[in-house]
This record gives C-alpha cells, sequence and structure tokens, in this order.
C-alpha cells in the first residue's frame, strides 16, 4: 500500500512510526504489540520511514490485517515530514508512538495539525543516540514529543537527569516484552560434541562483532575439542567480517546463517549466547537466548546487567579485551554442568519480564494517563 491508496474513512485509531523496518529488535517488539492488540479495535497502522523492500515483517502484519505504508524513497526529511502529515491527517488516529528514537521529533512535528496523543522511544544508550544523532537532533528526540517510552531503566534514569531545554517532560520505563510459555519447563540442553556459541543481532558498527571474532580467535588457540559459532542476522559489516575470520583462521567454525525467522530453533543448537556490542537499551536476543535455557557472556552495557546475574545466569564483561571474552568462553566449555546450571537461572529470571501483552498494557497505561480513553 503507498500513501496515495490509503482510505481516508478507515480510521486508524493507532499509528506506529517506525525507521528502518529491518530485522532488529524495533521489530521484533512492535510483532509482540501487533499479535496481541484487538485489531478490530484500533486499526493499528505501521508507517514506515525509511522502507526496506525486503523487510521480512511487512507480509507478516499484513497477514495480521495491519496495514503497513512505506514513505517513498527519495525524499528529504522535510519531504518526509510533509508525507507523514498527510498520512496522519488522512487517518486520524487517537494515539501515534514513534518506535525508533529518531523519527521521535519528525513524527512530533508532522502530529502537530491532529488533535492526536504523541509519544516517542529510546531503546538504547543515551550517549549513543548523541553520536549517532548529533547533539541538536538528539536533543529534539528526546524534547518532542513530550512522553518518551524507555526500555532500559538506565536509559530512563539518565533522561531523567537532563536539565535545560532539552529535557523530556515525561520519561516512562515500558520493558520489552518476552514470548514464552511460562507453565512449560526450560528448553532441552543440546546433545551435539561441538561446544556451539551463539551470535543474534545486525552485522553493524554498534554490534562490534570484531571484539566477538577476536575473542573467538584466542579461544580456540587454548580450546582443541570441536566448537563453532554460529552467526545469525545480517548487515553492511558481512563482507568485511568474513574476510576477518579468515584471516583469524577461525572461518571454518563460522557459520554466517543471515536473518532467521525461527530464531528459537538456532538457539536449541547452541550452547552458550555472546553479546559483545559497545552499546545496548534492552536486547530483544539476550532474552531470546535465556528464553532458550542459555547462559551468556555479554558486555557489561545498557540494560544487561539488570537481566544477567554475574556469576550466576551468565558473565558480565567490563572491558574491551578479548582475551577476558575467551577465558570466560573456556571455562564454560570445559564446565559444562555449570553451563546448563546458569542456563536454567537466566530461563527462571527472564519469567520475571512481561509477557507480549503485559507490553501492550504497559503501553496503554500510560496513555490513558495521558487522557487516552479508548
Amino acid at each position: 500500500m503507498t500513501p496515495a491508496d490509503h482510505p481516508g474513512s478507515n480510521h486508524n485509531r493507532l499509528v506506529y512510526v517506525v525507521g528502518n523496518l529491518d530485522d532488529g529488535g524495533i521489530e521484533r517488539q512492535l510483532n509482540h504489540i501487533l499479535s496481541h492488540v484487538d485489531i478490530d479495535r484500533y486499526k493499528p497502522l505501521v508507517v514506515s520511514f525509511t522502507h526496506k523492500e525486503d523487510s521480512p515483517w511487512m507480509p507478516v502484519w499484513r497477514e495480521l490485517g495491519v496495514d503497513v505504508i512505506p514513505i517513498p524513497a527519495g525524499l528529504n526529511s522535510w519531504g518526509k515530514v510533509r508525507m507523514l502529515r498527510r498520512l496522519l491527517t488522512t487517518a486520524r488516529p487517537e494515539i501515534v508512538h514513534s518506535m525508533a528514537f529518531y523519527t521521535n521529533f519528525p513524527t512530533w512535528l508532522a502530529a502537530r495539525s491532529i488533535p492526536a496523543l504523541v509519544t516517542g522511544s529510546i531503546r538504547s544508550d543515551w550517549n549513543a543516540m548523541i553520536r549517532a544523532n548529533g547533539r541538536l537532533l538528539s536533543g529534539l528526540c528526546v524534547r518532542y514529543p513530550g512522553t518518551i517510552l524507555a526500555n532500559s531503566a538506565d536509559t530512563a534514569a539518565r533522561l531523567q537527569q537532563i536539565h535545560g531545554p532539552f529535557a523530556p517532560k515525561q520519561v516512562e520505563f515500558v520493558p520489552n516484552a518476552v514470548d514464552v510459555d511460562r507453565s512449560r519447563p526450560a528448553p532441552a540442553w543440546p546433545q551435539d560434541d561441538a561446544f556451539t556459541i551463539i551470535g543474534i543481532g545486525r552485522l553493524n558498527p554498534e554490534k562490534d562483532w570484531d571484539l566477538a571474532f577476536r575473542s573467538l580467535s584466542h579461544f580456540a588457540k587454548q580450546y582443541k575439542n570441536p566448537w563453532r559459532f554460529l552467526l545469525c542476522g545480517r548487515g553492511v559489516e558481512e563482507a568485511r567480517l568474513r574476510t576477518l575470520a579468515q584471516d583469524l583462521a577461525i572461518q571454518d567454525n563460522v557459520e554466517f546463517l543471515g536473518f532467521q525467522d525461527d530464531i528459537p530453533a538456532v538457539l536449541a543448537r547452541s550452547h552458550v549466547f555472546l553479546l559483545t556490542s559497545h552499546y545496548e537499551g534492552t536486547p530483544n536476543a539476550l532474552l531470546e537466548a535465556m528464553i532458550a535455557a542459555r547462559p551468556s557472556v555479554c558486555a557489561r552495557v545498557g540494560d544487561i546487567a539488570r537481566l544477567v546475574e554475574d556469576g550466576k545466569s551468565g558473565s558480565l564483561i567490563g572491558t574491551r579485551n578479548p582475551a577476558h571474552y575467551a577465558s570466560v568462553l573456556l571455562q564454560l566449555a570445559r564446565n559444562m554442568d555449570d553451563a546448563r546450571a546458569m542456563g536454567q537461572n537466566a530461563y527462571r529470571r527472564i519469567l520475571q519480564e512481561p509477557s507480549p501483552s503485559e507490553l501492550v498494557e504497559n503501553q496503554f497505561r500510560v496513555w490513558r494517563a495521558m487522557g487516552f480513553r479508548g
């Protein structure tokens, strides 16, 4: 569907504005929301600010009965704001929610001409957003719209400490959802003889896969039994990472799996989850690893320390030293019983996080406090 095709009589009560419509955490959480919100009652509409034709989510959401409208490529920033304004005027929503940080201010600008409640998001580290978007745009995106939903308690606390013209009016901590059947026991431990490590995420610079690969290189020099690294995701770094794997002589142990629509099935093949990001909010990949009852070896960034108890359900690494990561991986590889016990602890911990239906309710709680009566 194009903007020109959108029917004016539809009255989408709820509009979600996203950025790239890629295969990352924002899209996975939005999928939880769209799968559990009352479609007939709220008629949600998704607007993609920077559209990707090969997005795996468009057919999924359209199957749910959700319209997905891409803003045409080739428009500059102001052109996108004007197009979004026309869409919102047609849809006549009661709530407009920006899911991506950098779309907060443009969404607020576009919605000023309609009587809708407008909220924004921040889903990563505040300082990282400044580096990625610049101080001016970051300040505008945290100030407008006035209410920001943060999926990280750490980031929410940091935003509440901002003073001056860019201070947000209201910050609400709305944690990510985990989709898990709480009545079932933890998933089984793999029986594969090869020690299997898994990484999940975009193959982009912020994930610091270089550190992961260099850690695996250190690990390989000390661990002489069979092992493999499963890398799920796609991104601009893939070609360079393939070359790096060859340079480090670990190419035979690294499997580039690309986008995976069944992450639990891939996690079932793994023993340990590895995350080496420069920054995170509340990483969906970690949540999925904990649902799979896998211990994690993670950089101590964002809200990871809220979820992972160091030494009990995983290991938190406070340095960027690959030898440190390697030593922890080596300890887990040589003590599988300990690794399995840590995975069980991770599973018990993740059951305390909100379900998709609770995520929907948490969002509506914020909107009702702002005056929404739906």
